[in-house]
């Protein structure tokens, strides 16, 4: 949910799915990273939409919204995070964090300069413009974006999105692509992330 954020709109063909047929997907650029559909982060148009966006899919799995390929799963079902100090109200993520554990078989685990090692790959909140993430584990540090205006809500959507889910048009989850962000966890949510960490 990016907010009040100048962008320009670009496209191009990425290989994507079992048969890396091109297919063409449309993305915004706003302070040069490339989001598609308003707040997934791809990264910056020149050197991480493609990469990026190959793989995501697996074949052996259809459903809607596509899951994230293996590789894009957090280990274990655990997913390390750190909450910048410059970020405000952190009790928004707390209380995100609390609706995926709790309606979840998800942990997050604060990452510390003690377990710094056990858990490269992990999240960060952070302050930006607008509300947005990567889909799926990237690898080494990723951030969910919020700006002041992010409420629990849309950070309850954007941790979905690291987790590996995509925008739905279900009206039973907190993913949807349009309309007003849940405050809780919906019954699609669910099903999805227990068919993503089985």
């Amino acid at each position: 949910m990016a907010c009040g954020v100048d962008s320009s709109s670009e496209s191009g063909y990425f290989p994507i799915g079992e048969t890396g047929e091109p297919t063409k997907i449309e993305y915004s650029v706003k302070d040069g990273l490339a989001l598609y559909e308003g707040d997934i982060l791809l990264g910056t148009p020149a050197t991480q939409v493609a990469p990026r966006i190959a793989g995501w899919l697996d074949a052996d799995i259809v459903r809607t919204p596509p899951a994230p390929a293996t590789k894009y799963r957090w280990p274990d079902k655990i997913i390390p995070y750190s909450i910048d100090p410059g970020l405000g109200d952190r009790t928004r993520i707390t209380r995100a964090i609390e609706q995926w554990e709790t309606k979840t078989s998800l942990v997050f685990v604060a990452r510390t300069p003690a377990n710094a090692a056990t858990y490269p790959d992990y999240v960060v909140f952070r302050s930006g413009k607008g509300c947005h993430s990567s889909v799926g584990r990237s690898g080494g540090v990723q951030y969910v974006s919020l700006s002041s205006h992010c409420t629990t809500a849309n950070t309850i959507h954007e941790i979905g999105h690291a987790v590996g889910l995509w925008h739905s048009s279900q009206d039973d989850t907190s993913i949807m692509r349009e309309g007003g962000q849940r405050e809780t966890l919906g019954a699609g949510d669910i099903d999805v992330v227990k068919r993503l960490y089985p």
